[in-house]
């Protein structure tokens, strides 16, 4: 009989674990997830000015990650370009940014008509150094 009340006690422990693991496994597995460098690199500041054919943005970059980050990528709205009054486009910053704020000069996006106008910056993507 003390075999047997023993077996049991592991099996109640193990229903316990088990119970614990599906109540709470997922929340557990959230907390460890990684941040994705990119979700700390933000678009603080966005100036634009046009010449020809092109819409050229100065835009600078907030980077609250404790490392450098490089590759880049930042997308802008492009409103009233004929044949597509509303676009997205993307433009790779060649630099790599340290952590803290810096202003990259000179992002280019070529536009049909020159009456387009630069609208809302983000950062796609960026990967650490």
């Amino acid at each position: 009989m003390h075999e047997n009340g023993a077996f049991r006690d592991r099996v109640s422990r193990a229903i316990l674990v088990i119970v614990f693991l599906i109540g709470f496994g997922p929340a557990l597995s959230a907390t460890q997830k990684s941040v994705s460098p990119v979700d700390k690199v933000s678009v603080t500041r966005q100036t634009w000015h046009q010449e020809g054919k092109l819409l050229i943005a100065d835009v600078t970059l907030r980077n609250n990650n404790a490392f450098s980050v490089k590759q880049v990528i930042v997308t802008c709205e492009v409103l009233g370009d004929r044949g597509r009054p509303k676009d997205t486009r993307g433009s790779a910053v060649r630099e790599v940014l340290p952590p803290g704020e810096k202003t990259i000069s000179g992002l280019e996006f070529p536009i049909v008509a020159t009456t387009a106008q630069g609208g809302g910056c983000r950062v796609l993507s960026a990967v650490r150094n």
